[in-house]
């Protein structure tokens, strides 16, 4: 899903017939099927983590939702 997400191909409309290197991915039935707030709580874990290999305390901002 990571690359769907990050270059934004999960963004493309789904139409009939296209081909399978054009179609959304991951699809909105993917995407729908994640629990609410998925995305926040994947940033939150990189943040944090990229914290501690840095040897720094998280900003005070930063709350798991």
């Amino acid at each position: 899903m990571r690359n769907g997400l990050i270059h934004a191909r999960s963004s493309r409309p789904e139409t009939d017939p296209q081909p399978d290197k054009s179609k959304p991915l991951p699809s909105k039935g993917d995407l729908d099927q994640l629990p609410a707030g998925w995305a926040v709580r994947v940033v939150v874990a990189l943040v944090k983590r990229l914290n501690q290999a840095a040897g720094t305390r998280p900003p005070i901002w930063l709350v798991e939702p």
